[in-house]
């Protein structure tokens, strides 16, 4: 799993790259994103990076941990993909009468762990979301404290802090 989310993170740092040309001194990265970063899988060395330091908002990237929180669960044993999360009224209520990407959970329903996660990952499902990290930490906002723990611990991500999943 950890090989699996450092290619998903990778594949989040290259979109946006434009290109590159190979210059006599190696590649030439060009890329509109704000912030990117490459590394070496093998060494560490970083290839590329643009402001990778650059404190930015998260974005997909809280869904990201979401999915790698879920992992965790998945490879321990303790959860299953079959397994069947309650939809509460505190996860539902939090995004029903916004514009945001919705898996539309109804309220009081239940939803396996896998199609939680095909919500979070296919749809971008913000409920999803909700739903998982109440199931793990017992709230969202123990959940993104517990997020930002692994981050920091096990990722190496010293400068993230997450507000919500």
């Amino acid at each position: 799993m950890w090989v699996a989310f450092r290619v998903m993170a990778v594949c989040v740092g290259v979109v946006g790259l434009s290109g590159y040309a190979v210059a006599a001194s190696g590649p030439q990265v060009e890329t509109s994103a704000k912030q990117a970063i490459i590394l070496d899988y093998e060494t560490g060395t970083v290839l590329f990076e643009k402001n990778a330091d650059q404190l930015m908002v998260p974005s997909s990237m809280s869904k990201l941990m979401t999915v790698y929180m879920v992992f965790h669960k998945l490879k321990d044993g303790s959860w299953n993909l079959s397994n069947q999360l309650p939809v509460t009224e505190t996860a539902w209520k939090k995004h029903y009468k916004t514009d945001e990407s919705l898996m539309f959970l109804p309220v009081g329903s239940m939803a396996s762990v896998d199609d939680l996660l095909k919500g979070v990952v296919i749809q971008s499902g913000n409920d999803a979301c909700s739903v998982l990290a109440e199931a793990i930490s017992g709230s969202e906002e123990a959940f993104a404290e517990e997020e930002t723990k692994v981050a920091r611990t096990e990722l190496g991500m010293r400068n993230s802090t997450f507000r919500n999943a």
